[in-house]
């Protein structure tokens, strides 16, 4: 769970100085809003008894959870929020606040269970043999796939290009060189 700071360092170092609070702000809210919204729903999504390859039984808040199972969902959880994040670096300068607290919540909720629970939770894509590598799909490719999505809505940063559709160099604010 601790990746969430190397997260937001990355981040902040990467867009323009006035933005690096709102970055890491962001990145806080990937753990705040993400974490919650997975123990409400997403992790019975996503490991809950299978329906029909789709997605797990609708447990509310990890009932009937104990043990080992109570450890995956920690696991489980910082991925999810990892999957946030990726998200986050994506419409850097770009996406408002609330936006990016109701993506998030999505993510948590129903996202990034569902194609988990299609990849690692007996869902039909683990049943079709598919296998994932520590993640490569269900947390990056999720991940960059609602990242991808949001840039494309979101258009680039402002002052990108200038009148001509000519890119205009944006170095980062603390970029190591």
């Amino acid at each position: 769970m601790f990746m969430q700071a190397g997260f937001t360092s990355l981040e902040s170092g990467s867009v323009r100085e006035k933005n690096t609070v709102n970055v890491a702000v962001k990145n806080i809210t990937d753990q705040c809003v993400s974490f919650p919204s997975f123990f409400l729903l997403g992790y019975a999504i996503m490991f809950g008894a299978d329906r029909a390859g789709l997605f797990g039984a609708l447990n509310l808040f990890l009932s009937n959870l104990e043990g080992e199972e109570l450890t995956s969902f920690f696991f489980q959880a910082a991925f999810c929020s990892t999957t946030a994040t990726i998200v986050s670096g994506g419409v850097a300068e770009r996406c408002r606040l609330l936006a990016y607290v109701l993506v998030t919540a999505a993510v948590g909720l129903f996202i990034y269970p569902i194609f988990g629970h299609w990849a690692w939770g007996k869902g039909f894509l683990h049943e079709l043999g598919y296998h994932d590598f520590a993640g490569s799909s269900v947390v990056h490719m999720v991940g960059a796939g609602v990242a991808l999505s949001g840039m494309q809505l979101l258009g680039p940063r402002e002052g990108r290009f200038d009148r001509m559709g000519k890119p205009v160099p944006m170095p980062g604010s603390s970029m190591p060189t």
